[in-house]
């Protein structure tokens, strides 16, 4: 990742993207702070699924863009998943590029993205392996 790039530049690089809003943030996970923006983006529901058939068309995806390699805790165990303080916000690693190398849809090389686990309850649940959780924090929001 190029040490020069911060949150602004990724939240003004998501804002080109259609239907996207993004603001920049600062995440802190275990002891490192990833840059990145917090997004939102509308997106068309696949004409295949359940949703669809129900008459759904459209609906809002929102999700962390976060610049670097995937959290130390993620890497030893992909059951894991992250709630800020307030204990009732939990996120977890929904995809992930680990190359330097940069293109157009990944223009600051490695970075993974945190979306909500809105299903939590459920997945806690009926599967059997236990979840891993670690606290993190909103060290910075919109650049306050």
């Amino acid at each position: 990742m190029n040490s020069t790039v911060n949150s602004q530049d990724v939240a003004d690089w998501l804002n080109t993207l259609d239907n996207t809003s993004a603001i920049p943030v600062i995440i802190k996970i275990g002891r490192t702070e990833y840059v990145g923006a917090y997004y939102t983006q509308l997106r068309k529901i696949n004409p295949s699924t359940r949703a669809y058939f129900e008459g759904k068309r459209e609906y809002y995806q929102n999700a962390f863009y976060l610049l670097g390699d995937l959290p130390a805790s993620y890497k030893r165990s992909n059951l894991m998943y992250y709630r800020f303080s307030d204990g009732k916000t939990r996120m977890y690693v929904s995809g992930w590029f680990d190359q330097d190398l940069k293109n157009e849809y990944h223009p600051f090389g490695r970075m993974f993205q945190l979306f909500p686990f809105d299903y939590f309850d459920a997945v806690e649940k009926y599967r059997p392996p236990k979840f891993y959780e670690m606290e993190i924090k909103l060290v910075s929001w919109n650049g306050v």
